[in-house]
């Protein structure tokens, strides 16, 4: 609904199409040059020693609409050193609040490094030991059958000892021994053919020289079985053959019908003193094992020792 205002020393606000108020209280009233200031001034209270004003008496003012007065404009603009922190354009700005530094004195944090997730651990003991199978037992066993390379190995050792005149039994129990004025001295070399950790079986060769109450050759071949206590001390149980040069005079004391080529049996033990050098000790056995060989019964023992080396 349009307003209009009438202009004079005093101004009514009122509906157009209204008919006046005579009874407008005079705090209500401004004048209109009051309404086109920024602030309007504040209105003293009426004085109640004056006549109060007749507005039938007023002259008639000129209406005018509210519609059409424009307000005065407010600026707002805001100086800069009121936003430097001070409205004195002689003062000196305030002090900077964060200390200076230089930019190459400025080193970046490390960026984080990420958590490492641990693998996954199985809780199930047979996520640990899995179920084996036709063909890894088959590799397993294979493994213990076929010796790795360090059990293929030489052994060269240095004999020496003395013949005596007993029977092998004696000679096994060490009961009456009785030494014999021949010694016998030379060389051999064996060599791991197959086995496995505890049980192997080696060849060997021996050259010997008897000399004293018999000075002869003698040459042996034979296979040996060894079984190894721990890896420093092991026994040995060698057969083979032996072949004399001439008729060992010992065993001409004990043979019905000596020979020349005999049957050859040892028993000995060996010591490593380390794991290249080591001490072995054996019964060193001829006979005719029961006349398989010309007939002969008997034969002739001796007790070797020897410094062996291995490689």
């Amino acid at each position: 609904m349009p307003m209009t205002l009438a202009a004079s020393a005093f101004a009514e606000v009122r509906r157009l199409d209204a008919a006046p108020s005579n009874a407008l209280p005079p705090a209500l009233m401004t004048t209109a040059t009051d309404l086109q200031a920024a602030s309007p001034p504040a209105i003293a209270p009426p004085d109640p020693s004056s006549t109060p004003l007749n507005p039938a008496s007023a002259p008639p003012a000129p209406v005018i609409n509210v519609e059409t007065l424009t307000p005065a404009a407010i600026d707002y603009e805001t100086a800069g050193n009121t936003l430097n922190g001070t409205t004195d354009p002689g003062m000196a700005p305030p002090a900077r609040l964060t200390p200076e530094f230089d930019e190459a004195d400025f080193e970046p944090p490390e960026p984080l490094k990420p958590a490492e997730i641990p693998d996954t651990v199985p809780f199930e003991v047979e996520d640990y030991i899995p179920e084996p199978t036709g063909q890894s037992l088959a590799e397993a066993s294979l493994e213990v059958a076929t010796p790795p390379d360090d059990f293929i190995q030489w052994r060269a050792t240095a004999w020496g000892g003395f013949m005596t005149n007993n029977d092998l039994e004696e000679s096994l129990t060490f009961q009456g021994i009785e030494v014999e004025d021949s010694s016998i001295f030379g060389a051999g070399i064996s060599r791991t053919l197959a086995g496995g950790n505890t049980v192997k079986i080696e060849g060997e060769l021996n050259l010997l020289k008897h000399s004293g109450r018999q000075n002869h050759w003698e040459g042996t071949a034979a296979l040996a079985l060894r079984w190894e206590w721990s890896p420093s001390l092991s026994i040995a149980l060698i057969e083979g053959v032996s072949y004399a040069t001439l008729l060992p005079e010992i065993e001409d004391d004990n043979n019905t019908d000596e020979s020349q080529f005999l049957n050859y049996l040892a028993l000995e033990i060996e010591y490593l003193h380390s794991s290249q050098w080591g001490l072995a000790g054996r019964i060193h056995h001829r006979s005719g094992a029961y006349r398989q060989f010309g007939d002969a019964v008997g034969g002739s023992n001796a007790y070797i020792f020897g410094l062996r080396r291995r490689f």
